[in-house]
């Protein structure tokens, strides 16, 4: 289901409501940061994907990946997140 009740009429309608969408996203990050101490307290560790992020690798680093992939038989993208989450969890915890 969208989060649109009504197609915008014009194209500046359309920008006027993504910038309403915009400040209410950023004034709930805002607020649950404020109220918890970290971004993250408050949000499902095992919620669904939904953020992209563009990572480039150069030649050396693309080939290991795509070995490692293969070799273990999944998807790159699920090697650079077995690799990367844990590491996030420990510098965010300090370590």
């Amino acid at each position: 289901m969208s989060r649109f009740t009504k197609s915008p009429a014009t194209v500046q309608d359309f920008i006027e409501g993504a910038n309403k969408t915009e400040e209410v996203e950023r004034t709930t990050r805002t607020t649950r940061t404020r109220s918890s101490g970290k971004p993250w307290d408050g949000l499902d560790k095992k919620a669904a994907s939904k953020n992209v992020f563009n990572l480039r690798f150069n030649d050396y680093y693309w080939a290991m990946l795509r070995h490692l992939a293969e070799k273990s038989d999944k998807p790159l993208q699920r090697v650079v997140k077995e690799i990367l989450l844990p590491e996030l969890e420990k510098r965010a915890k300090g370590g």
